[in-house]
């Protein structure tokens, strides 16, 4: 009738629960740099704690991880990244959180080139032409545009051509003292993209150029009707 005074023992815990991944730091969307940091975090609630990370980025496979994660050298372009916690029971999160972001590490480029309907030579006034970047950008407007040529053209205003999405303008030219040329171009440095990659060189040209000469200009015809006509 003895008993063991020392019973034996076992206490576990049951964690059947996965835990929840939150990212709290992360690139700009989109991003002009070629390196993403990210910094995140786990919560298991009143489970087992966290015990580990996995990362991924876009089709790569899970791999174990650490917060802070940096990717270096990417690619310009969409990129995604998840990561998930995993808890000391082994539950993983089934919904990792996610991140997609843009990188965009290119500075815009432009042309500037006598619009299509600009006749050359031309007597009248303004004079267009048209700009095209080479992706949306913002910050086109004065000072942005120089107006050379013989001409002396002295005033220029910019208006933003269809489909609006940021890409092509048309500048008007006016305030030409004389016959001469009349050129138009894009300076460096005057604009930006999305991304905030400012154009690095100038614009570009195949004909940027348009003589303006007065003897050119456009004389309307009237009709008269003599008074011999008007009395008979």
């Amino acid at each position: 009738g003895n008993m063991d005074a020392t019973p034996a023992s076992f206490t576990w815990i049951v964690d059947a629960t996965a835990p929840d991944t939150t990212i709290a730091a992360n690139p700009s969307n989109p991003a002009n740099s070629t390196t993403a940091n990210f910094d995140f975090s786990g919560n298991d609630g009143a489970g087992t704690g966290i015990a580990s990370f996995e990362c991924k980025l876009d089709a790569a496979a899970f791999a174990a991880c650490t917060s802070t994660k940096t990717y270096n050298a990417l690619s310009n372009g969409s990129h995604t990244f998840q990561v998930r916690a995993i808890d000391v029971a082994g539950n993983v999160d089934a919904t990792p959180a996610s991140f997609t972001w843009i990188v965009d590490s290119v500075a815009p480029t432009m042309t500037i080139n006598q619009a299509a309907t600009q006749s050359d030579p031309t007597g009248n006034s303004p004079i267009n032409f048209t700009v095209v970047f080479s992706e949306p950008i913002t910050g086109f407007g004065a000072g942005d545009v120089n107006l050379g040529g013989t001409a002396g053209a002295t005033t220029f205003a910019i208006t933003e051509i269809a489909p609006n999405n940021g890409t092509t303008f048309n500048v008007e030219v006016s305030g030409m003292a004389g016959t001469g040329t009349v050129i138009a171009s894009v300076i460096s440095g005057s604009v930006q993209d999305i991304a905030t990659n400012l154009n690095s060189t100038a614009s570009t040209s195949t004909d940027n150029s348009v003589t303006y000469d007065i003897s050119t200009k456009d004389i309307t015809a009237f009709s008269f009707t003599s008074p011999a006509a008007i009395g008979s």
